[in-house]
């Protein structure tokens, strides 16, 4: 799978100057689309995605409408520049479709659901740049976003994928490393508490002691993630 491709060198650098366990810089900026309740720009080098969230608001579809708590919906569009050729706009693609579905599992874990009964949250997704793991991107612009609208929720989002290459656990993987086929696991953790998942979800074949070391690595990573960067950007905001 990997052997004609050196994904890490001989002195542990991926291919971007990464070390395998380190994650990407990343860039946060709240409140940078109006007519919104709340929005988040994430960067992360050549990877770009702005969520939008417009609620909690009465709901006006009736067949959405839950008497005990606020329904969550979600549109992902993928701009017709986002990765390496261009192409036409994507919306309602089965790329698209899943990524609004792991958003959704994900806001309906950390939002307090029944304290906004009857009422309705949307988030808008638009990934304008990207460079791989464009779902955990999308997870994490619309769970800041949600915290720019002011959403009571159980705590902040920190969401990473990782996967097993070359002998080596790589985080956040890059678009030429998936382009690998390498089996990968993507989680979200609650930001101040990596203990406790939110979402995961493994793409491919990983065993039991793999899939173990997977996970405690994207562990110790969000961790990091989190206090350098969200963390920062979220106390910044206030």
């Amino acid at each position: 799978m990997s052997r004609h491709v050196e994904y890490v060198s001989s002195a542990g650098l991926r291919k971007d100057g990464r070390r395998p366990p380190e994650t990407r810089q990343v860039n946060i900026e709240f409140g940078t689309m109006a007519a919104c309740d709340g929005s988040c720009t994430v960067t992360s080098r050549k990877s770009k995605v702005c969520a939008t969230v417009l609620g909690p608001r009465e709901t006006t579809n009736r067949q959405e409408a839950k008497y005990d708590q606020v329904a969550v919906t979600c549109e992902v569009a993928i701009a017709a520049f986002a990765g390496e050729r261009r192409r036409a706009a994507q919306r309602q693609t089965i790329q698209s479709e899943e990524i609004s579905s792991a958003v959704v599992q994900v806001v309906r874990s950390i939002v307090l659901l029944s304290q906004y009964p009857g009422s309705q949250i949307h988030i808008s997704v638009e990934i304008l740049q990207n460079d791989g793991s464009e779902k955990i991107a999308a997870i994490n612009a619309a769970c800041l976003a949600l915290v720019d609208a002011n959403v009571a929720m159980r705590d902040a989002v920190c969401c990473l994928n990782a996967a097993s290459l070359d002998n080596h656990i790589l985080i956040d993987l890059t678009a030429d490393e998936l382009r690998s086929q390498c089996s990968v696991l993507s989680v979200a953790f609650t930001g101040h508490n990596t203990d406790n998942i939110v979402w995961f979800e493994t793409a491919g074949r990983i065993s039991p002691d793999v899939l173990s070391q997977l996970l405690e690595s994207a562990k110790k990573s969000a961790k990091v993630l989190f206090d350098e960067q969200i963390k920062k950007a979220l106390e910044a905001s206030v």
